[in-house]
């Protein structure tokens, strides 16, 4: 019996290009809350999330309430966790979020402490959380992006339809870091294209990074492969609606339903967001050997070519040989 995890998010981030998150909530079918509690840094008022507005060298208090819900001792585990933006498209505080190069300060390297907690939770009760976070040096330019993520330690099992369904529960509180309240605009560079697989789909994948500390949404992609001095599509994909965290970079999966065949490519991509609008064209090779990979991960079968430069030689050949056997007998018939 197969176990499928999975993780449910309780606060939901809704994307903007200038704020975070609003409420801080359970989940649905959660058991717990988890609630900020705001300081004199705090930007905008009480927005349900961290968004602290802090000088050089100045150092702030984290601290969120864990409530237990239920009649029955619970433990959690808090993490910090940097933004970043997931395979789909979408800002994520998931903990173990890559590192992008372009990012001068990430918010767990701000941390006094980051390491992560586990706290236990008797019946309905509820118990605080401390992190403190300390500007660098200098002025920060842009935004920084982390969060809190708690998750419940126990999992609750659902079964049905023969598949045994683990649901664990977390819930993120957003921690935005800033030394004023201007936005640059984002800037997005073309990093990679290669074949691969994602959501066990065969793709050929293009790393798009956002070099900026600028969150942004409302991101549309267009993309389509072509064969290399060819005007034929080979596999396309339009995405809408997508988010980049600051300083981020995600792998945009252009999806085959066909086995990758091996060969000299071209991809033509488009992103717009807002005013905002880049265009890039890379050349990129298939080799035998990553075709062969990625049909075998995505489970698909080659299309078997016909060799017809094979068989057309082939045929000269028995054509040959029998012209030769002809004239051979030819040339002894007058012998004879």
């Amino acid at each position: 019996m197969r176990k499928i995890y999975w993780w449910l998010l309780g606060l939901v981030v809704t994307l903007c290009t200038v704020t975070l998150p609003v409420p801080v909530h359970a989940a649905n079918g959660a058991s717990f809350t988890v609630t900020p509690t705001v300081t004199a840094q705090q930007v905008g008022g009480d927005t349900g999330y961290f968004n602290l507005k802090l000088a050089p060298n100045q150092q702030n208090a984290l601290t969120v309430t864990i409530t237990n819900l239920t009649a029955k001792a619970k433990t959690v585990r808090v993490v910090p966790t940097n933004a970043g933006t997931s395979a789909g498209g979408q800002l994520s505080y998931a903990p173990g979020m890559p590192k992008d190069s372009s990012a001068v300060y990430r918010f767990t390297d701000l941390l006094v402490d980051r390491r992560s907690q586990t706290v236990t939770l008797p019946a309905k009760t509820a118990k605080q959380v401390h992190y403190t976070v300390k500007m660098p040096a200098k002025v920060v330019t842009g935004q920084i992006l982390g969060g809190l993520h708690v998750q419940d330690t126990q999992d609750y099992a659902q079964s049905g339809a023969g598949v045994a369904i683990v649901n664990r529960f977390a819930m993120v509180v957003a921690v935005q870091l800033q030394s004023n309240e201007s936005l640059l605009a984002p800037e997005l560079k073309l990093l990679t294209v290669k074949p691969g697989v994602q959501s066990n789909r065969a793709a050929i994948l293009a790393t798009i990074q956002n070099t900026q500390p600028r969150l942004f949404n409302q991101l549309k992609v267009v993309a389509k492969v072509t064969p290399r001095g060819q005007s034929q599509t080979v596999v396309q994909r339009t995405s809408q609606r997508l988010s980049m965290a600051p300083n981020s970079h995600f792998n945009y999966g252009i999806y085959s339903d066909k086995a990758l065949t091996a060969g000299k490519y071209t991809l033509t991509l488009t992103a717009t967001a807002h005013q905002w609008r880049w265009q890039f064209k890379r050349d990129f090779t298939i080799t035998a050997k990553q075709a062969e990979a990625a049909n075998r991960k995505a489970h698909l079968e080659p299309k078997r070519q016909v060799p017809w430069l094979l068989i057309l030689i082939g045929v000269l050949l028995v054509i040959i040989l029998i012209l030769l056997v002809l004239l051979l007998k030819r040339r002894r018939e007058p012998e004879k």
